[in-house]
C-alpha cells in the first residue's frame, strides 16, 4: 500500500506540474497566477452551468412522458461512451509504453502494484466525466422525481463504479489496436487509421443518439430499449438506482468490480509481455544505402515536426478533432442537403446561423485544433538537442507554426468550398468563408505557441500529460473558444448589429492580433525560449 501511494503521488505530481502551478507561483507577476485561476474557475463553472441546463431540458421532456428514469440512464450511458473513446488512445502511454517504464520496473516494487497504479491513473483521468455529467443529471432528477432514500444510497454506491467497465473495454480495444499495429511496417499509420475509424463510428452513434433525444417525446420507451441494447449495464443501473431493485443494484456493483479486478489480474500477469510487444519495432532486412536528400533548415525542422505529430495518436486525436468534425459536417451536408441539416443536427435555425454568421461559426472547428499549445513542451528532456543546433529560434517557431497551418488551411479550402456551394453563397460571402477561418487558423497557431512558451512543461513522463492536461492546452482552448464566442454572442444577442460588418471587424481584429502575436514570438518569445 505504501508503494502504491508513492507511485500515485509521483504521477499526480507530474499531472499538477503540467498545469504549471509551480511555475505560476514562482512567477514575478502574481497577476498571471490570478488570471489563470480565474479562467479555470470560469471554465469549470460554465461547463457545470451548461450541463445543468441541458439536464433540465431533458428532465422537463422526460417528465412529460412519465419517464424520468431515462435522465440518469442516458447521462450514465453518455459518461460511459465518453470514457470508452477517450481511454482507447490513452492506453499506450498510460497503462503501457510509458516513458518511465524501465525506471519503475527496476525499483523494488511488485509488478501488480505498478499495474494497479496505472489503472487508477486511467480511472482518475476519466472520473471527471462522471462528475460533469452525472452530478447535474442526478440533481435535476431529484428535483423532478423527489425519489426515496434508496435512490441516494444506490447513487452513492454506484457513482464511483460507473467508469470501470468502459475503462476495461477501452483498454482491451486499445491494447488490441496497438498490438495489431505493431505487426505492420508503418505501425503508427495503422494505429492512427484504426483509432480514427473508431472515433468516426463513435461520433456517428452519438449524432444518431442526439436525434433520438430531440424526438424523445415520441419514442420515450424505445430510447431506453436502444440504450439497454447497446449497454445492458444501463438497465441494471436504472433499475437498481431509480427503481430500487436490489438485485439489479448488486448485479451492477458485482459486474463492475469483477470486471476491473479480473482485468487487473490478467494485465498484471502479462504486463511485461505487453510492454515488450508495445515497444517492438519492425525491422527491414534488405536495407540499402541510397542517396541522401538535403533540405533547408526550415524544411528539415518542418519534416521533423510533422513526423512527430503523426507519430502520436494522442496528439493527432486531441488536436485534429476539429478538422475531422469539420470534414464530417461537410460530408453530411453533401449527402443530406441543407434542408435536412436542422433535423439531423438537432439545432433549430442552423441553416440561418450559417448564412448569417457562417465564417465565424465554421471557425469553431478551427480553434478546436491547436497543435502548437504543446509543441514546445513535447521537446521534453531533449530540448537541449534542438537548442544546440546552429538554427535560429525563429526557424524553430516557424516550423511548429507550419504544422498547424498545414492541417488547417487544406481543411478550410475543402470544407468552406462545400458550405459555400451547398448554401449558394455570393462571391463576397464565399470569400469571407475562406478568409475568416484562415485568420482564425493563424491566430490559433500563434496564440498556442505563445501560451506554451509562457507555461511550458519539460518534466512529463507521459505525453498525454502535456497534450491533454497542461495549462497551455487548457488556456489555448479557452482563448480560442472565447475568440469565436464573443462575436457570435454579439451577433445573435443584438439584432441591430449588421452581420456582414461584424464579420469584417472580426477579420481585421484578427489580422491585428496576429501581427502583434507574431512580433511577440519573434522578439520576446525567442528570448523566453533561450532561457529554458
Amino acid at each position: 500500500m505504501r508503494e502504491l501511494k508513492l507511485l500515485l503521488k509521483v504521477e499526480f505530481k507530474h499531472i499538477l506540474n503540467s498545469l504549471s502551478f509551480e511555475n505560476i507561483k514562482k512567477s514575478k507577476s502574481k497577476g498571471k497566477s490570478i488570471a489563470f485561476a480565474v479562467l479555470i474557475v470560469f471554465s469549470v463553472t460554465m461547463l457545470m452551468f451548461y450541463a445543468v441546463m441541458y439536464s433540465f431540458m431533458m428532465g422537463s421532456a422526460f417528465e412529460k412522458i412519465n419517464a424520468l428514469e431515462l435522465l440518469p440512464a442516458l447521462m450514465m450511458s453518455a459518461c460511459c461512451l465518453t470514457t470508452l473513446f477517450t481511454t482507447i488512445y490513452k492506453v499506450k502511454g498510460t497503462l503501457f509504453g510509458f516513458n518511465d517504464y524501465d525506471l519503475l520496473m527496476s525499483l523494488p516494487i511488485k509488478t501488480s502494484t505498478v499495474v494497479f497504479s496505472r489503472i487508477l491513473i486511467l480511472y482518475s483521468l476519466n472520473f471527471f466525466f462522471c462528475i460533469f455529467l452525472m452530478l447535474p443529471a442526478s440533481g435535476v432528477y431529484i428535483y423532478y422525481a423527489r425519489p426515496e432514500l434508496s435512490f441516494y444510497a444506490g447513487f452513492i454506491l454506484t457513482f464511483l463504479l460507473i467508469p470501470m467497465v468502459p475503462i476495461v473495454a477501452a483498454s482491451v480495444i486499445g491494447i488490441i489496436i496497438h498490438l495489431a499495429a505493431a505487426r505492420f511496417k508503418h505501425k503508427n499509420a495503422v494505429n492512427l487509421f484504426v483509432t480514427l475509424s473508431v472515433f468516426v463510428m463513435v461520433m456517428f452513434f452519438s449524432l444518431n443518439q442526439k436525434n433520438f433525444i430531440v424526438n424523445m417525446a415520441d419514442i420515450g420507451q424505445s430510447l431506453m430499449n436502444r440504450i439497454n441494447r447497446y449497454y445492458p449495464l444501463a438497465k441494471m443501473y436504472t433499475d437498481g438506482v431509480c427503481k430500487s431493485d436490489i438485485a439489479s443494484l448488486i448485479a451492477f456493483i458485482a459486474i463492475s468490480v469483477s470486471v476491473i479486478t479480473a482485468f487487473s489480474f490478467v494485465v498484471g500477469k502479462k504486463f511485461k509481455v505487453l510492454n515488450a510487444l508495445a515497444a517492438a519495432v519492425r525491422t527491414v532486412s534488405d536495407y540499402k544505402l541510397s542517396s541522401l536528400n538535403v533540405s533547408s533548415p526550415f524544411m528539415a525542422l518542418y519534416k521533423r515536426e510533422l513526423k512527430r505529430y503523426f507519430s502520436s495518436v494522442i496528439y493527432v486525436l486531441n488536436t485534429g478533432v476539429g478538422f475531422l468534425l469539420f470534414t464530417m459536417a461537410s460530408a453530411a451536408l453533401i449527402f443530406t442537403g441543407k434542408d435536412n441539416l436542422e433535423q439531423i443536427s438537432g439545432i433549430p435555425g442552423l441553416a440561418d446561423i450559417i448564412i448569417k454568421a457562417g465564417p465565424i461559426a465554421l471557425s469553431v472547428f478551427i480553434v478546436l485544433s491547436c497543435t502548437t499549445a504543446c509543441a514546445v513542451s513535447l521537446e521534453g528532456k531533449n530540448l537541449w538537442i534542438i537548442k544546440s543546433m546552429p538554427i535560429e529560434i525563429k526557424t524553430i517557431f516557424l516550423s511548429k507554426l507550419a504544422v498547424n497551418l498545414t492541417l488547417s488551411i487544406p481543411a478550410i479550402l475543402i470544407n468552406s468550398s462545400v458550405f459555400s456551394y451547398i448554401f449558394h453563397l455570393g462571391f463576397g460571402q464565399a470569400v469571407l468563408m475562406y478568409l475568416v477561418p484562415a485568420a482564425y487558423a493563424v491566430y490559433t497557431a500563434l496564440m498556442g505557441l505563445a501560451v506554451n512558451l509562457a507555461y511550458p512543461n519539460f518534466t512529463w513522463s507521459a505525453e498525454v500529460t502535456v497534450i491533454k492536461q497542461s495549462a497551455a492546452v487548457i488556456l489555448a482552448m479557452i482563448f480560442g473558444m472565447l475568440s469565436v464566442a464573443v462575436p457570435l454572442i454579439i451577433l445573435f444577442k443584438f439584432d441591430s448589429v449588421d452581420s456582414k460588418a461584424l464579420i469584417y471587424i472580426t477579420f481585421f481584429m484578427l489580422v491585428i492580433i496576429n501581427s502583434v502575436l507574431y512580433r511577440y514570438l519573434m522578439n520576446k518569445g525567442v528570448k523566453t525560449f533561450n532561457h529554458f
